[in-house]
């Protein structure tokens, strides 16, 4: 027993694969997607052939690999002691495919037995297994279901109705959230293709998003702050249907965390509500309140770096301020609490001295104080 479980985690190639190969094999496999779902006919046979030498070039390390070869009853067996090794590929896919809608990623599984059977017979001293021509022709049926599908997967129309649940999120500041989807809906009757819906996601968070839409859940450090970007990136597109939205946000996702999402988030949930269906999974386990605490920590702990002038100081200030607003809406800070802690992280002796003559009545806003000390100090040779 323990002899198999041996053999069966030396199969596990995702845990030992370099970051090359692992980059070539996930780019391969989006051009691929993109032939499925982007264009037409058997465009995407050209691409298999450079798909199966980058896993050939992975597989001929392995001398599990060559033993399973030579031992296997047949093509089948062989397959089914190898597909498991790729399913973390699946993670990594760049459309939308909802758990409950697997018709539409039923490509997958032919398609990574043709390899499997295709770098066996292919390697140095390899084996020829029956099953490479019936394979591709599974493959081939696979594409054609997995588009029909794709063209009628379900997902909102701009004719549906708003979802209650976003009613009353929308009613937060743009800061806290997206705006009213005029075409969230309920309903999952209507449909977007695939390629469609990508197009619409690329338009929102681009393709592939920029590093501060990316949360890899690898900690809960950046969480607050990316879930703050995020939603106000989404704010933005305030016309777009709940389910883009909700895709948009797991397009955001990266690794592990992006499978559990896929599992925990339904597609009706992402129907009705929107980006919150996948944020407020999100929540509860990085929103902690031991986050929110180091949060605070971080924010009374600001201060002026070293050669950091007042102006710089300031929009670090702001930034940090902006976060811990727009992640505890409910705790308002008054401007004098936050001048007092604007001027508790104060290093330069000058803007020290200055700001107490700045406001010596203590009635303005932070924003007019800030900018008048920003004013001053930058007038001091």
């Amino acid at each position: 027993m323990a002899n198999n479980e041996l053999r069966n985690s030396s199969r596990d190639i995702s845990t030992t694969l370099g970051a090359v190969p692992r980059t070539s094999l996930l780019k391969q496999l989006h051009e691929i997607e993109t032939a499925i779902y982007e264009k037409t006919g058997a465009s995407y046979f050209r691409l298999l052939s450079e798909f199966s030498g980058s896993v050939q070039d992975i597989l001929s390390l392995s001398g599990v690999f060559r033993d399973d070869v030579t031992a296997a009853e047949d093509a089948p067996a062989l397959c089914e002691l190898w597909r498991p090794s790729f399913d973390w590929l699946t993670d990594e896919m760049i459309y939308t495919y909802p758990i409950g809608d697997e018709i539409t990623t039923s490509w997958f599984d032919p398609l990574i037995d043709w390899t499997i059977i295709n770098v066996a017979a292919n390697m140095d001293h390899g084996r020829v297994l029956v099953g490479r021509k019936e394979f591709k022709e599974q493959l081939a049926i696979s594409v054609s279901a997995s588009r029909a599908a794709s063209r009628h997967s379900s997902t909102p129309s701009a004719d549906d109705i708003e979802s209650p649940t976003l009613s009353a999120y929308n009613s937060l500041p743009s800061s806290h959230g997206p705006k009213a989807s005029q075409s969230g809906t309920s309903s999952l009757g209507s449909a977007i293709p695939y390629d469609e819906l990508k197009k619409k996601i690329k338009c929102i968070v681009g393709d592939p998003p920029s590093a501060d839409h990316i949360f890899t859940g690898a900690s809960s450090d950046n969480y607050l702050q990316w879930r703050v970007t995020i939603l106000e990136t989404l704010a933005d597109a305030d016309e777009a249907p709940n389910k883009v939205l909700a895709e948009a946000v797991i397009s955001c996702l990266k690794g592990s965390i992006k499978a559990f999402i896929k599992r925990q988030v339904s597609r009706q949930s992402m129907a009705d509500e929107g980006a919150m269906a996948v944020i407020s999974v999100l929540d509860k386990r990085f929103r902690t309140s031991l986050a929110l605490k180091a949060l605070d920590a971080k924010f009374d702990g600001l201060h002026q770096g070293q050669g950091e002038s007042v102006l710089q100081y300031s929009i670090k200030f702001e930034e940090l301020l902006h976060i811990k607003q727009s992640t505890s809406p409910d705790e308002v800070l008054k401007d004098s609490t936050i001048i007092r802690c604007f001027n508790r992280g104060l290093r330069d002796s000058r803007a020290i001295l200055m700001s107490a003559l700045v406001d010596p009545l203590k009635t303005m806003d932070f924003i007019t104080y800030k900018d008048s000390l920003v004013s001053i100090c930058d007038d001091i040779p």
